[in-house]
């Protein structure tokens, strides 16, 4: 690594720069990048590692830029140190947590830095790593329930036709889904069911099971009236 004499706030003078007028931007910048990679994959696994060779270059140009048009730009390298590692963690280790080990291995830090910026860091995001997953279960539950959904409309719809009068309302259907299909048939039961002046709703009847399905008879009415909730969403 190439350093500009001085000292850091640390007190640790800053080596002499290494003469580069031999080498051109393209060389300097393939080396560079080369020793980057290397050091930031230590330790990672093959995804994280994948991320750093794709994404470390312009991760690099877009920290550098925010410190030279001063976007971002700390008042001690202390500051600019913890300001860079937290966005390279939050960019490329999504799925780490920083510890003193890793900082060592890879930035080239002494081990007493290290360990003080890994008790740091997750102070700096460990709550918006939180939201994130919070958020993320929230959008996973909601794709569940989306394709249970699907399954249900498919499973009811071509039963619609034969419901034509109030005899065949009370007809019972034979069908069949997977168990959480199933379990959000019986939410969708209990929603319609709620609030003033509703009406109470023939739950299914289960006729038997498997570890990945739930067979039952349902009425044509509730049939009906669970297909009007998945189409108009109204959960």
């Amino acid at each position: 690594m190439t350093l500009h004499p001085g000292t850091y706030d640390s007190g640790v003078p800053m080596s002499e720069p290494e003469s580069t007028t031999t080498k051109t931007l393209d060389e300097m910048l393939a080396e560079l990048t080369e020793e980057a990679v290397r050091n930031l994959s230590r330790g990672a696994d093959d995804e994280t590692s994948a991320r750093v060779k794709a994404d470390l270059p312009k991760i690099a140009a877009i920290l550098a830029l925010e410190w030279i048009t001063g976007e971002r730009r700390s008042e001690t390298i202390s500051q600019q140190t913890q300001s860079w590692l937290t966005f390279l963690y939050e960019r490329l280790y999504t799925d780490e947590e920083p510890s003193a080990a890793d900082i060592f291995a890879r930035f080239d830090l002494p081990l007493s830095r290290a360990q003080y910026l890994a008790r740091m860091l997750p102070a700096q995001f460990s709550q918006e790593r939180a939201e994130q997953g919070e958020e993320l279960d929230r959008q996973r539950a909601q794709s569940a329930r989306d394709e249970s959904r699907t399954e249900l409309r498919r499973a009811f719809e071509p039963h619609v036709h034969d419901i034509t009068d109030a005899n065949a309302r009370q007809k019972p259907f034979d069908i069949a889904v997977s168990r959480a299909a199933y379990d959000e048939l019986l939410a969708l039961i209990d929603l319609q069911e709620t609030g003033a002046g509703a009406e109470l709703l023939r739950p299914p009847q289960r006729t038997a099971s498997t570890p990945a399905r739930v067979y039952f008879t349902i009425r044509g009415y509730t049939l009906l009236r669970v297909l009007d909730a998945l189409n108009g969403d109204s959960r």
